[in-house]
């Protein structure tokens, strides 16, 4: 991997794990690996550091003081953000939708955080427009764009695609699915599991950057009993609590928990052909869990 931003947040280079075997739906005809980027870094998220990297580069390339970007308190995303300037020395901002809480852990880091109205969050131009001054660097939502897609493609270049069928993995912005489905054999597809309602932003960069003869590897699943975003449904806490006592994989309600949820129906509802070998990828990041009542998981 290419020097970028030094030091790391881990001693040697980034670390490509090794797709890990899950048993779990063998006794279905269903053989799985999970690709464990939550084991990477405890403040990193998993796949926050790859599409991160390359904003960070041009950041440092064009001597910017502060890391500017929006979000949610529990954003897993700002909080790698926020690790970034922690461990690199930039100031970091967020701005954030609603009121201060009486917590926020972002701030904890060192974040500045901007609480602006419903209304004003949905136009993140209009705000940049407003607000930007000299020696920012804006990052878009969930590290997306080009460098996002950028660095999301470099998660599989250390695994071994051959076996594989599907890829899978949980999408917001879809940045992590269109880069993923840049590396990906031409007879194999990504499957891009939305949590969230709307996921136009996925859909506008899937067309925007990702070439027209690898458009059909990318195919958005919706699952329409997933939830709102951000809402923890009492099923799905169930299944995390299970699923973890099963396979000790901890998962966040938000994006992880849906998406081994996801994949689990798909199977039982034989959606995946018996004799597919899927690659689940774990993106990490367990912020939002922090913002459950306290019992709500057993791990």
């Amino acid at each position: 991997m290419e020097k970028l931003i030094e030091p790391l947040p881990w001693k040697g280079p980034c670390p490509c794990l090794p797709p890990e075997p899950l048993r779990t739906w063998e006794s279905l005809g269903v053989a799985a690996d999970v690709l464990r980027l939550d084991r990477i870094h405890p403040d990193w998220g998993g796949n926050k550091w790859f599409k991160l990297r390359h904003h960070l580069t041009e950041a440092k390339r064009l001597g910017a003081s502060t890391l500017v970007s929006f979000g949610g308190i529990y954003s897993n995303h700002l909080w790698a953000l926020a690790s970034a300037g922690k461990a690199w020395g930039w100031q970091t901002k967020a701005f954030l939708t609603g009121h201060p809480p009486s917590t926020n852990p972002l701030m904890e880091k060192g974040m500045s955080c901007v609480f602006v109205s419903r209304g004003e969050f949905e136009d993140h131009s209009k705000i940049q427009s407003k607000w930007e001054q000299a020696g920012e660097y804006w990052i878009p939502m969930g590290g997306s764009g080009l460098l996002g897609i950028k660095g999301a493609a470099t998660i599989l270049n250390e695994v071994d695609l051959r076996p594989y069928s599907h890829i899978i993995c949980a999408t917001g912005t879809g940045t992590m699915a269109i880069g993923l489905a840049t590396q990906i054999l031409t007879h194999q597809v990504v499957w891009g599991l939305p949590v969230l309602k709307n996921w136009a932003l996925a859909e506008e960069q899937k067309f925007r950057f990702l070439p027209v003869e690898r458009q059909k590897n990318l195919v958005w699943k919706n699952r329409d009993n997933m939830g709102r975003y951000g809402k923890a449904q009492p099923a799905l806490l169930d299944f995390m609590n299970q699923w973890q006592a099963q396979t000790s994989i901890e998962t966040d309600f938000i994006y992880t928990g849906k998406l081994f949820w996801a994949v689990d129906q798909m199977i039982k509802e034989e959606e995946l052909e018996k004799g597919s070998k899927i690659l689940v990828v774990h993106s990490g990041g367990l912020a939002g869990n922090r913002s459950l009542p306290q019992g709500s998981l057993r791990f």
